[in-house]
């Protein structure tokens, strides 16, 4: 069975999987970008992302302001994550932050 990556929204928030058959594998934040897309109007948020989640197994984390600031006041945002889990991947994974739904990635 090869690892196939897994997106589950269960209970209020988000789970990212990327299941392995024996090894353990490491989350690795390659790209975070948050805030209104379609409007250009966004800000850098991979160091943020990276400090919080490279290196583990799994990362749990609500998609808010604290990650880079407002870069769109008043508008709905989007935090797209994008990732691997050491040998596997890039996947992408985009989050809207007003589903208040809490981000959970996870390499296994």
């Amino acid at each position: 069975m090869s690892p196939r990556a897994l997106a589950v929204a269960l209970a209020g928030c988000v789970f990212l999987a990327a299941p392995a058959a024996h090894a353990a594998y490491l989350l690795e934040i390659i790209k975070a970008v948050y805030g209104e897309e379609s409007a250009g109007k966004t800000c850098d948020g991979t160091h943020v992302i990276a400090q919080m989640c490279n290196g583990k197994q799994r990362c749990y984390f609500k998609p808010d302001d604290h990650i880079c600031g407002d870069p769109s006041p008043n508008k709905p945002k989007t935090l797209r994550i994008t990732y691997k889990c050491t040998i596997l991947g890039p996947y992408d994974a985009i989050f809207d932050k007003n589903d208040q739904k809490e981000v959970f990635l996870a390499c296994y």
